[in-house]
């Protein structure tokens, strides 16, 4: 093993800490600067030397500054604001305690001069699976059933879905799950409760119009969430103008409750059309 003796002779005598201190030299920019950041920790104005001044410290990301300014000119806890001033450096050589210590204290002496308004981080964008080949309605209808697809719907698009499919002279309905369309986690959560081993074959996503429409056809997380099911879905947003994110990746898109009822009942009485020409030919 090297002898760390050898490796750093003595060759002078040792410091004390106070004096080491004391010799250290700290490269600063000179004259009036000007620093923005978070005021955090805004003290109580304090009376000093025959001025009223409020202390707390400038921070921003991992860094903070210490500063000074006139009480009549104090920032308010958490305001994103400008100081402009000069830079005191005050060497700190005893704690409260009486222990020595080597510590340099930064310290802004200035007046805040105006606001800035912070930057929000961009969310990264969720990437979207990939859309499949889609199913139109009539085929899902043909091949598993109105029964078969589950409908997240409003009260009111429940009922305008409901009602259209029995005015179109069928006696199958879709299943229906009361879902809230004013919040996406909410809606996520209703999501994540079908179970996958279900007779649900395919989804649609109905709601009888009202504002606030993106909040779940624009939502990536939800119409993520519809795509990674594996199932078909279709949405019915009681609008005609507006093409969503929840539209660009359905199977089908209706433009109403009413319409995709209407649908139905033509796909199914279709689908039992076929069924029974299929009988006649083979008997």
């Amino acid at each position: 093993m090297t002898d760390r003796r050898r490796a750093f002779p003595n060759t002078r005598a040792p410091l004390t800490p106070e004096v080491l201190a004391s010799t250290i030299r700290i490269s600063a920019p000179e004259g009036i600067v000007a620093v923005q950041g978070i005021a955090k920790g805004v003290t109580e104005p304090r009376s000093y030397g025959g001025r009223v001044s409020v202390y707390g410290e400038l921070v921003l990301g991992d860094a903070l500054v210490s500063f000074v300014v006139p009480a009549e000119r104090a920032p308010r806890e958490g305001q994103p604001v400008i100081i402009e001033g000069y830079l005191r450096f005050k060497l700190l050589t005893r704690s409260n305690n009486g222990s020595w210590r080597g510590d340099w204290k930064v310290m802004l002496v200035g007046q805040v001069v105006g606001e800035w308004v912070p930057m929000v981080a961009a969310k990264p964008m969720l990437p979207l699976p990939q859309r499949g080949t889609r199913t139109p309605l009539t085929e899902f209808i043909r091949d598993h059933g109105a029964q078969s697809l589950l409908v997240l719907s409003t009260h009111t698009g429940h009922r305008d879905l409901a009602q259209s499919v029995a005015s179109g002279g069928c006696g199958e309905q879709p299943t229906f799950m009361e879902a809230n369309f004013g919040a996406a986690d909410a809606f996520l959560h209703t999501l994540a409760t079908i179970p996958s081993d279900s007779d649900v074959r395919g989804l649609a996503v109905v709601r009888g119009g009202g504002n606030a429409l993106d909040v779940i056809a624009g939502s990536r997380e939800v119409v993520a969430a519809l795509l990674n099911t594996g199932l078909p879905f279709y949405t019915a947003l009681g609008h005609d103008t507006n093409v969503s994110l929840a539209d660009r990746s359905a199977d089908q898109v209706f433009h109403s409750p009413s319409e995709l009822g209407a649908a139905i009942a033509r796909a199914v009485r279709d689908a039992d059309d076929r069924t029974s020409q299929a009988r006649r030919v083979s008997a």
